[in-house]
């Protein structure tokens, strides 16, 4: 394979935001926090030209705290907002004329210099979303009127000072995903854009486009495009039209705390949380997708924030609904720290948290598209197809693969342990500490190859190795002085 890549360009990206918030003490028990927030987002080319600007981000907040018995041994707290998240900086590659460029070729041997002999090229040069190195219009690079990424939260808990001298909290998490950016293609796999133009009667130029186009997705989106007649037209496509699932990311979880709070002696904190995080979006990257140019894993994970391959094609999508791979369903920790004598403490941090779900990707076997690789992301030599179909080589087919339904990666388990000193002469202000994480250095996979199938549809070698470990054991001196 040869490589080529120019991308050395600058650009800038701006944001402000604006809060007011009120606190009204309703009772002597009683506060209800009242805020409201404003942000404004612009992300600029390389040639200062604004590509993203949201202004109407408006995000209400509303919280209270609850002091039941009036003497803070039990309180009732909630929080109901909206936040907002910034597109990264990027996305700015879809607007500079950088050229990633891939031209295959067979291997037959080295030549006297060390340099390889490259026998037959395969096919044409390739590059990502059809660029090679055009320059995006922004009118045709950004849907009409996108929204800012954003999500509701909601929480609702209690802390109660127990007798002995703990205290429980409990606290339930509900966050609902309502919009997202990211790219899709903007090529003649774009069928239902090129439908919905040809009934306006216009027919696209894509000598004029840069290849892909930012866009809410799973929503109506209005294209801006560029006809063979030299004219700008907007064109709007549905989210059915375009054969796309409805954007969606739900995180609920429920968290139990019982602490003991420092006497002077010692300290000690239980926490379990059971979480679910599902929808047909990770966010704005996917760390499912372990791709690789040559040694097993040199990608890791798809981290084109808010220009992953989802969403380029509808066939990309088909059973993406499901549990997403941030999603770890139990999580157990126990931390401790005790204080032998006012110059030596030891502390131990305990964590088990159960795995992330198995995935299996492989070539397309639905009946929307013809094809093998509608989308036409499965052509290395190496990787195969990235459609929620796992092959199974006894029957010679793939089925359906949602995400979690292949099972999940084994639990991860680590101790951290730690000890401080404290000089007496330095009066408390200096302090020497040693911290040894993952103690027993253990080496869960926290990553597997999803890809099970070569574009020749034979089962793909990698499928289902390792390509992540939990991090391995290490240590880590500090030395502080408090002024």
């Amino acid at each position: 394979m040869r490589n080529i890549n120019t991308s050395l360009y600058s650009y800038e990206a701006k944001q402000r935001a604006y809060y007011i918030e009120d606190k009204w003490q309703v009772t002597d028990n009683l506060l209800l926090s009242l805020g409201l927030r404003k942000d404004e987002f612009t992300n600029y080319t390389p040639f200062g030209d604004p590509y993203i600007e949201i202004d109407n981000a408006w995000a209400p907040r509303l919280g209270f705290s609850w002091d039941v018995n009036g003497d803070s041994s039990l309180k009732v707290f909630g929080n109901l907002g909206r936040y907002y998240l910034g597109l990264p900086l990027s996305a700015v590659s879809l607007f500079t004329p950088a050229t990633t460029t891939d031209t295959y070729f067979t291997y037959s041997g080295i030549n006297a210099d060390g340099t390889p002999i490259l026998a037959q090229q395969l096919g044409s040069a390739v590059s990502a979303n059809s660029r090679f190195g055009r320059i995006a219009d922004v009118r045709t690079a950004v849907v009409k009127d996108i929204e800012g990424e954003n999500q509701d939260e909601l929480i609702l808990g209690f802390t109660k000072q127990l007798d002995s001298g703990w205290v429980l909290g409990v606290r339930g998490t509900h966050r609902r995903l309502n919009a997202g950016i990211d790219d899709q293609n903007y090529d003649v796999s774009n069928t239902a854009l090129i439908d919905a133009a040809a009934a306006q009667g216009v027919t696209i130029d894509f000598s004029k486009v840069a290849g892909a186009s930012l866009i809410n997705p799973g929503q109506t989106n209005t294209w801006g495009v560029i006809g063979t007649d030299g004219q700008f037209h907007e064109v709007s496509v549905s989210r059915e039209a375009a054969g796309f699932p409805k954007f969606k990311r739900n995180y609920s979880a429920m968290e139990f705390n019982l602490e003991r709070p420092f006497d002077g002696k010692w300290y000690a904190k239980v926490n379990y949380v059971w979480s679910h995080s599902y929808g047909t979006t990770e966010g704005q990257v996917r760390s499912d997708l372990w791709r690789t140019g040559g040694a097993l894993g040199s990608y890791q994970g798809q981290a084109s924030v808010s220009t992953t391959q989802s969403w380029d094609h509808p066939a990309l999508m088909e059973h993406f609904n499901g549990d997403q791979s941030n999603d770890h369903r139990h999580q157990l920790k126990l931390f401790g720290f005790y204080q032998f004598t006012p110059q030596w403490g030891a502390s131990a941090n305990f964590s088990l948290i159960s795995g992330a779900p198995h995935n299996c990707l492989g070539n397309y076997y639905g009946t929307e598209y013809s094809g093998r690789d509608p989308a036409g992301y499965g052509g290395s030599a190496i990787t195969g197809g990235p459609y929620h179909y796992c092959y199974n080589p006894e029957t010679g087919t793939g089925v359906a693969s949602p995400p979690g339904s292949q099972g999940r990666l084994g639990w991860i388990a680590q101790l951290d342990m730690g000890v401080t000193y404290k000089p007496a002469f330095a009066d408390g202000k200096l302090a020497l500490r040693l911290d040894v994480f993952n103690i027993t250095n253990e080496q869960t996979a926290t990553n597997i190859y999803p890809f099970s199938q070569l574009p020749d549809n034979t089962t793909n070698p990698l499928w289902d190795q390792v390509v992540a470990y939990q991090a391995p054991r290490s240590g880590r001196v500090t030395l502080s002085y408090d002024f």
